[in-house]
């Protein structure tokens, strides 16, 4: 299985600890490096490569199935990429994709970060509350796809790490900000997190639902 936007392995490292082979894909290489932190601390192998979702690196019907998790608001050209996926994935394969974007807190975040920064879009591709453009977008692939049951996690990360993460521009969505601008934006961010919420050593978002379509393509 391939995965694409892969990030930091929220996805990809439970999948491989479970038995499945992955291979992961992200934009970033500094997101891959965390990633690869955290499968050598739970020592599985996981290949990787830089790759952008809309031209990637393989072979056609290299796959038996793709992961995508919160990757198509980020791409302008969002139904380029899934012309890759239906040309990376095999005739009859699987392709699982969320398109949820940050909810409660994380979210509340993420839109003052980019407000402060300029005012940046929250989605240059794909809107998160669009799932019909998607259905619609994988049907003229001639792809059925099914909406799964909710996925319910915790997570750990801390109000303090996001913003230092936002700093440094780890995530996709604060790239369109000059390093300058992102220290502002996150000082006016944290400003705000420290009267309105309190402790930052706090998770940002403790208990979190992803929601999950299935499309099997076209044999």
């Amino acid at each position: 299985m391939l995965e694409v936007g892969a990030g930091t392995g929220l996805v990809t490292v439970p999948l491989v600890q479970a038995g499945l082979p992955v291979v992961a894909t992200d934009l970033s290489w500094e997101m891959l490096e965390r990633l690869h932190e955290k499968a050598d601390a739970e020592a599985v192998q996981i290949p990787s490569a830089v790759a952008d979702a809309s031209r990637l690196p393989f072979a056609a019907d290299s796959f038996d199935g793709l992961v995508m998790r919160h990757v198509l608001h980020l791409v302008a050209g969002w139904r380029e990429a899934l012309d890759e996926v239906v040309r990376v994935v095999r005739p009859g394969g699987l392709f699982l994709v969320s398109i949820t974007d940050y909810t409660g807190l994380y979210h509340s975040l993420q839109e003052r970060f980019l407000h402060h920064a300029g005012d940046l879009p929250i989605a240059v591709g794909l809107r998160p509350d669009d799932p019909e453009g998607l259905v619609r977008a994988m049907a003229s692939h001639g792809a059925t796809g099914t909406v799964l049951p909710v996925v319910r996690g915790r997570r750990t990360l801390t109000i303090s790490a996001f913003l230092k993460n936002m700093e440094r521009g780890l995530y996709t969505w604060t790239w369109a900000a000059s390093p300058a601008t992102r220290r502002r934006a996150v000082r006016e961010v944290r400003r705000w997190a420290r009267h309105h919420v309190g402790r930052l050593d706090r998770p940002v978002e403790p208990e979190f639902e992803i929601e999950w379509w299935a499309f099997r393509l076209a044999s």
